[in-house]
């Protein structure tokens, strides 16, 4: 009936079973074809007459790899592909596609650790891309295909090598956003790139990363962690931002941490820096996770705090804060704390913050209260869309700040500092 979108949902919640009706690979017309929970066997499938589709889409469907193949070798336009939480693949293979601008392939967690699943490789050769996704995958095949037009490159739990970056390097020269996140296989890289502008890791690996990184048009680098990584970058443009994010574990910080912490902000000093602590444990452990008694971090330290635009501490629940704080802003001087959500009750954070930032600055018991100049609180006004100073007074007690009967509002902290 020249038809020439499709999607077709069943809404199960066991695998896929229904077998998905040959008439609908009878249509000629169709241009977007997006199907979710079903099966496609190859008995229907001695003709595929799309010849003018243009994107697919699989969503928890099952097909077997000779309906695939088959699919993609009698469809020359597709420039969208998208294949999520698929079974019966093991060996996918995109060449001579000279149509296809997007491949998101996705397994999630459900999905993930199916046996067989466990040997699936993805083989590319497509010098048409300009996106690819790839969430989970044994086995990516890539090292010696060439990518002209890509992107934006993103790779959850990848095999990666410490050659890969040499492959990313070399055979990805438009490549601007570049996303890696638990691809824990390598301990070293080098990345240069004149094309990459944004660059992503999210890791969870044990050890140490070391990396040196050679980007003349970052723009920015966002990296979060279970252990601080050794980064040196070599070149990088004159503006640009980083995003450090720390999953603060029981057995730091100690003073070695501080140390390693200190290293990785010298070398994000000529950028704008954004440092946020997330706890991975809670109450008791984490208090004593945060006592730091040796001092030798004060002995070891002489050069001037680096400038941090943005600290962001999450676990401020926590009766040892003040120490770890104190351990802190001996290595770094933040412009900002927060932004954080303020609602109208009495809140633990404001009052921490309070002590810590006016009252035990009085006693001038560390260098860096001396080195502190001026505490400002600021509300973040919805309609000027701007911040303007506050009353500790209203924060304190949280009734005077909210206007407008709002249940919550942000707010921060500004610090100025005399270097």
């Amino acid at each position: 009936m020249g038809v020439k979108r499709f999607s077709l949902y069943f809404h199960s919640k066991i695998s896929p079973c229904f077998d998905l009706f040959s008439v609908v690979f009878e249509s000629e017309s169709l241009k977007d074809l997006d199907l979710q929970r079903c099966k496609l066997s190859p008995n229907p499938l001695n003709k595929v007459p799309f010849k003018y589709l243009e994107a697919l889409s699989l969503i928890r469907v099952y097909i077997a790899e000779e309906t695939f193949e088959k699919i993609m070798s009698n469809c020359p336009l597709i420039n969208n592909l998208v294949l999520v939480d698929c079974e019966g693949l093991k060996t996918i293979k995109l060449n001579k596609h000279n149509s296809l601008n997007y491949f998101e392939f996705c397994y999630h967690m459900e999905y993930l650790y199916r046996a067989e699943n466990d040997h699936l490789s993805i083989e590319i050769d497509v010098p048409t891309l300009k996106t690819l996704t790839i969430l989970w995958c044994p086995k990516w095949l890539h090292h010696h295909n060439y990518f002209p037009n890509l992107i934006s490159l993103s790779l959850n739990m990848v095999q990666l090598s410490s050659k890969s970056f040499d492959s990313f390097s070399c055979n990805f020269p438009c490549l601007e956003h570049l996303s890696i996140s638990y691809c824990d296989d390598f301990e070293e890289f080098q990345l240069s790139s004149r094309s990459i502008k944004h660059f992503t890791i999210v890791s969870e690996s044990r050890s140490s990363i070391k990396a040196v990184i050679d980007a003349p048009n970052i723009v920015q680098f966002d990296y979060q962690c279970d252990v601080l990584p050794s980064i040196s970058f070599t070149t990088t443009s004159s503006e640009w931002k980083s995003n450090i994010t720390y999953n603060l574990d029981i057995d730091r910080p100690s003073s070695s941490w501080f140390l390693n912490l200190y290293q990785l902000l010298k070398a994000l000093s000529q950028s704008e820096i954004s440092l946020d602590f997330l706890p991975t444990i809670y109450g008791e452990e984490l208090d004593q996770a945060l006592v730091v008694a040796d001092n030798s971090i004060y002995g070891s330290l002489h050069k001037p705090a680096v400038v941090v635009e943005y600290l962001t501490l999450s676990f401020y629940s926590s009766s040892t804060i003040s120490a770890f704080m104190n351990d802190l802003f001996r290595i770094c001087h933040p412009r900002y704390i927060g932004p954080y959500w303020y609602t109208n009750a009495r809140d633990e954070l404001v009052e921490l913050l309070y002590n810590i930032l006016i009252k035990e600055r009085r006693k001038r018991h560390y260098l860096w209260q001396q080195d502190l100049e001026e505490v400002t609180a600021e509300a973040f006004n919805e309609n000027g869309q701007e911040w303007h100073p506050v009353h500790w007074t209203s924060l304190l007690e949280g009734d005077a700040l909210l206007p407008n009967n709002q249940c919550k509002q942000k707010f921060r902290i500004r610090l100025k500092w005399t270097n």
